[in-house]
Formats: C-alpha cells, structure tokens, sequence
C-alpha cells in the first residue's frame, strides 16, 4: 500500500483492464458518439456497462421516441330501417261498404239520443218554470216590473209579459207606475213564469186575484188604460189567445185618446231605446268658443 501525506489526495486507483470483450464494447462506443449524441438503438444493443460510461460521457440524454399515433375506427353509419309494406285490404268491396254503413249509423243513432235527451230535458226545464206562483207584490219599479215574494219567501224580480210601458223619463212613464202599484199593493197575486230575460228577470204572466172575483190580467189592465204598449215583438212568448185580445185592446185604447193616446205622436218605449244607445254611441261635440256664440 502507497502511504500519502495528510492534505494530499488519494491517487487514482488503477483498475484492471479485461481484454477482448470490454475492449471491443469501448470500440463500439466511440463510434456511437457522433456529434455529442448518441444513438440509443445502438446503447441499447451494449452492454451495461458500456451504457454507465457512456452516459457520463454525453452531454445530455437522448429524448425519447414519441409514442405511434392510434387508429381510431370510424362510427358505423346508422340505416334508417324500412317500414313494412302496408297491408293489403282483404274485405271485399260489399264488405267495407256495409261497414261504412254501420259506422254512420251509430254515429246518427247517438246524435240523434243526444238531441232527445237535451229536448227532454228542455221541456223539463219549462214545465218548471211554467208551474204558477202565489204571493205579492213589495216594489213597483215602473210600469212593467216589480219586486215578487213567493209564499214560500223567494224573492223574483218580474217582467210582465206581452206589454211594454213608458221608460222612466218618457211622459206618462209616472202614471204607468202608478197604476200598476194601486193594482198590485195589498192583492193576492199569481204569476205564470215563461222565461228569464238578459237582465235575469222572470218574465211572467201577472194575474190579480181578487176573492169572489174572477183573476184580473195585469197588463190587459194596461194596455185598456191607455198606459202600455202591446209588446208584439215577444208575441211568441204570450198564449195564443193573449195575441188578438191584446192588440183590440191598444186599437181601443187608441180610439178613446185614453192615457199617452192623447199625446199626437207618442214614441214607443222600444224606440226611446233605441235612439238613447245611438246618443250614447255618438261622441258629444265640442264647445264652440266662439265670442259671438
């Protein structure tokens, strides 16, 4: 052993150098070495031994091979699938027709059970409202309604059938009133309904009953006082034998000058109306600002 002095470094062990084989893998290694790289196909061929000299020679490492790229298998194409032929009509042509036949039928047969219940029911409905009612009179609102109570304490509000009286601000419309009230307060009535209105009153036929006496019609009563109008519109509405009593009794009235009949050109109550909803339609003028008026 080689003594050396403190402070001096330890010379460099020689290693023993084999022969043959290592001395072939050096040879091989200098020639892998171009250029400061080296090919790793070849240092993967070495030994390892050669590849730990080698890579401290190198300046840097070789980069790596980049990975192959990967095949992706295109989506199959979706085929719409075919429908199925239709299938043929196997009935004969007699055969669809008494079906066809058989089918309107039907539908005629419950249509026609449909329009017969809803008439049943109608006519149920009007049996109803055609059953007579007993009780007074509270409110006279003018000369063709009133406030109704039933004895059994229903309230109605009535329009009197087949006659039209005067509106509130027409003239005789005060004495119309009048002599409805004095006819109806404190007497024994009878209605016959007949329909409900727009203004969901009970248009009904008014009798008066008085004891002994035979049932007096409210707007016969009327029409002879010269203090309605036979309504002929709603003609329908009234009995036929309501019809021709009604329209002797206005000609008679007429006849007399009795009530509004003395006026020379009394307006209906039914154009009154009419000529107030064409006012109302109709925007009113503008004041004239004029100085000389």
């Amino acid at each position: 052993m080689t003594a050396f002095r403190p402070g001096q470094s330890p010379p460099p062990v020689s290693r023993p150098i084999r022969r043959g084989k290592e001395r072939g893998s050096r040879s091989a290694i200098g020639r892998l070495v171009v250029g400061g790289r080296r090919d790793a196909t070849a240092q993967a061929r070495s030994c390892g031994t050669c590849v730990l000299a080698c890579a401290d020679t190198l300046p840097h490492p070789m980069p790596a091979r980049p990975p192959p790229p990967m095949s992706i298998d295109p989506l199959p194409q979706l085929r719409p699938t075919p429908l199925p032929p239709p299938r043929p009509n196997t009935l004969p042509a007699p055969a669809r027709r008494r079906v066809f036949r058989a089918a309107i039928a039907l539908v005629s047969s419950a249509g026609t059970a449909v329009a017969v219940l809803a008439r049943s029911g109608e006519a149920a409905a009007a049996r109803v409202a055609a059953s007579p009612i007993e009780g007074e009179a509270l409110d006279v609102h003018d000369g063709d309604s009133f406030t109704f109570r039933g004895e059994d304490g229903r309230r109605l509000r009535i329009r009197v059938s087949g006659i039209d009286a005067p509106e509130r601000h027409q003239p005789w419309a005060d004495q119309s009133r009048r002599h409805l009230g004095e006819m109806l307060r404190g007497r024994r009535l009878r209605i016959d309904p007949v329909k409900q209105d727009v203004y969901d009153r009970t248009v009904a036929k008014v009798w008066v009953l008085d004891d002994g006496l035979a049932p007096a019609d409210a707007a016969l009563s009327l029409i002879e006082a010269g203090l309605a109008w036979h309504f002929v519109r709603y003609r329908a509405d009234q009995p036929p034998a309501d019809v021709p009593r009604y329209a002797q009794a206005e000609r008679a009235a007429r006849t007399r000058r009795a009530g509004l009949w003395q006026e020379p050109s009394p307006e209906a109550p039914w154009d009154y109306r009419s000529r107030m909803r064409r006012n109302e339609a109709v925007p009113p003028r503008r004041a004239r600002t004029d100085p000389e008026g």
